[in-house]
This record gives C-alpha cells, structure tokens and sequence, in this order.
C-alpha cells in the first residue's frame, strides 16, 4: 500500500509549473492596493499580533460598527488564519503590499497544484495538465492574487484537504494506524475554518469518506473512526479559544433559499464578462451589438454547461459510487454553503428596489454619480468611491470620489 508520502513526489514538470504560475501572478499585480474589499482588517489584525495590540483591533472595530447607520459590512474579526500568515511579513518589513500579496499568490498555485493532482487521477497527465493550466490562466483566477484577501488561501488549504480525502479512499488509506491521509485532511479542514467559514462544507466529506470504507468491508474500531474527528475538532476548538473571532457570519441576516437568487445574480455578470459577451463594468450583455443575441448565446452557454455538468455527475458517480462520493459530497458541500450563505448586497435595497445610497442628496454640495442595478456593478462602483453614511434611508454626508 503506498503512503501518504507518494503525494509529495517531486515533479520537475510540477516545479517548472509552479514557477510558470508565480512569475504570471506577480508580472500581473499592479503596485498598493484596490480601494475595495475587506484587505484593510486583516491587515490590521495582523498588525495586531505583531505588536500586541489585537485586542484593541477589535474594540476599534466594535466601537466603528456600533456607531456606525448600518452594522453589515464587517465583522467584529475575521477568522485569524490569514492574519496570521501575514503577520511575520509586517513584523519584518512592516506594509509592504508586494510582499504580503505573496500569501495569496502561494494560495494560488497551492489551489492549481492540488486541482492537477485530483484531475490527474481521472484524466491523465496530459489532459489533467492542459485542463488546469487553463483554469489557472483565468484573469479572473490570476488577478484574485493582486489583493490580500482570504479567498485564495482558503482555495488553497481546502483543495489541499480534498486530495488527502481523495487519497485515503483510493488508496484505502482511512482507518491505518499512524499519520493516514484522512487525519491530514481533517487538520487541513481545521486550518481552513480558521481561514474562512466556508470549511464548514467540507466536514460531512470525512464522515462521507468513511461511510464508504465501512460499505467496502472495513470494519474499523470506535477508536479508529474518532482519530480524525478529535484532531479535527481539537485543532478548531483550540485555535479558537486562543484567538476567538465570529463562528458563522453573521454580518449579515437571511440566508438559505432566500440569498439563493442575489447569488445568481452576483455571478451572472462576471460569468457573461469570463465568457465574452460583455464589457467589465456598467455595460449590457450583447453580441454583435444586439442585446437580443447576446442574451439567447449566453443562456444557450448556460443550458449547455447544466447538461454537460449533469452528464458528467451521473458518470462520475456510476464508475465505483465508493471513490466518488467522498469527493462529490465535498464539492457540494461548499457549493452549497457558498450559494446559501447571507448575500450581504441585498441590504443595501431598499423595499422600492433601489440603492438607498445611490440617491442623490437634495441640498448636497458635492455629489457623484453611484451606478445603480445590478449588485455587482455597484461593487465596481464602491471600489473607486468613498462611502456615504445614510441614516433611515436618508443621506446625511455625500463624500466625492478623489483619493
């Protein structure tokens, strides 16, 4: 039986890959900062932990969201696993956005490597390769590298787990004494948790991993089955007790069918802008210049890509529904949690269906055009604006644009 030491067999194709994907992600990353996002207090936490003041981080920002018209746009913290990356690099060289841009961009070929490794298994190396490489070369995808944000950290330490839970099945590595793959994963989900919330969704893969072993003929020990489970919940309840930050997000109210359609909604336009058939920011989706054809092409696309992706799920899972299932429960798991959390944009609608800040004060002195619709073009819009605070859905301070 291999080890779990046969994953970190050397490639030279795999190292000459990594390279490829750090000098893209750096050669594409422009000098600071986006305006927009969430950057700023996970910087400030980790300035908190290098210089032991964190505690004051948070009351700054529980004295700010208390007096602030509306409390939704930030949590009292994040969860410290990205602040805690950050912090030796500002505890060496202080804000240096090149350098902390870095934990991102290590997120980013961690995600490319781990989605090669699991394609490899299904597709072969030439396929597997070509396929990723043209995930990974998404502006999209590479551009996410350019902020200091959790996300593609989190990509990178879960996609890591869904190998070693893709490894332990195949290669029965579940229930064997010793460091087996199922507990790393259950330390890499643990890690994930402390990155962003969203980990959550892959929890039910290891209790999915090892339903299949027991269907297979593995008749493990009480002892056997709860190794993963108490590292698992060890290292989260652990790291939390140290360093607490909000469990769930709860920043934002509703969730479940109802954040389903603002979801939708979110990633229609980016998806029409990924695909061709529109220009980023406030502009329709066309082709040819005819709105009518753009619209019948993109939803063609979208028809298309359901039943493709049925089709592909009804043959994943007929081959040996044993293998397939730990990884299948682990993709809908987080895709479900994704599409079901809070959609905090539809707060800032009010019941007539407008952005309350993207009214034009009466009396205001100094004003600037908000783009109004869709979500996602009022976050291109925030990205280049200050704020305006609004009180009741009435503007008491209208801030311009310039920097």
């Amino acid at each position: 039986m291999r080890t779990t030491k046969t994953l970190f067999r050397t490639r030279k194709s795999d190292v000459a890959l990594c390279l490829v994907l750090l000098l893209v992600a750096r050669l594409s990353q422009e000098n600071g900062h986006g305006w927009g996002d969430d950057f700023a207090l996970y910087i400030n936490q980790a300035r908190g932990l290098t210089d032991g003041t964190l505690w004051n981080v948070i009351r700054d920002n529980r004295f700010a969201l208390d007096n602030s018209a509306w409390n939704y746009f930030s949590p009292t913290a994040y969860p410290w696993g990205l602040p805690l990356l950050l912090a030796p690099i500002i505890a060496v060289w202080g804000i240096n956005f090149s350098l902390l841009k870095l934990v991102p961009t290590l997120g980013y070929i961690a995600a490319t490597m781990a989605t090669l490794n699991i394609a490899r298994r299904r597709f072969g190396p030439l396929t597997a390769t070509a396929t990723t490489v043209v995930v990974a070369l998404n502006p999209w995808f590479i551009s996410a590298s350019g902020a200091v944000l959790s996300d593609l950290v989190f990509l990178g330490f879960a996609l890591t787990a869904v190998v070693f839970l893709d490894h332990s099945v195949e290669k029965r590595d579940v229930f064997t004494p010793g460091r087996n793959a199922l507990i790393i994963a259950a330390v890499l989900i643990a890690l994930s948790f402390h990155v962003r919330r969203d980990a959550l969704g892959l929890i039910p893969a290891i209790a999915a991993t090892q339903l299949m072993m027991v269907r297979s003929g593995d008749r493990p020990s009480r002892r056997e089955i709860s190794r993963p489970w108490i590292w698992l919940l060890g290292l989260t309840i652990g790291i939390h007790l140290v360093l607490p930050a909000p469990i769930l997000a709860t920043s934002a109210p509703g969730g479940g069918l109802s954040a389903l359609r603002h979801h939708i909604i979110w990633y229609r336009e980016p998806f029409a802008e990924l695909v061709g058939l529109k220009e980023i920011g406030n502009q329709p989706i066309s082709a040819l210049g005819s709105a009518l054809l753009g619209e019948t092409i993109f939803w063609l696309i979208i028809i298309g890509l359901v039943v493709a992706l049925t089709v592909a799920a009804v043959e994943f899972l007929r081959r040996d529904i044993s293998i397939r299932i730990p990884i299948a429960t682990a993709f809908a798991g987080i895709s479900l949690l994704v599409l079901l959390t809070p959609y905090h944009y539809q707060l800032h609608v009010d019941n007539s269906g407008t952005d309350p800040r993207s009214r034009r004060p009466p009396n205001a002195t100094q004003s600037t055009e908000v783009a109004s619709g869709w979500p996602y073009r009022r976050r291109l819009h925030n990205r280049h604006s200050r704020c305006t605070t609004h009180r009741h859905d009435k503007t008491i301070a209208w801030l311009p644009p310039q920097l």
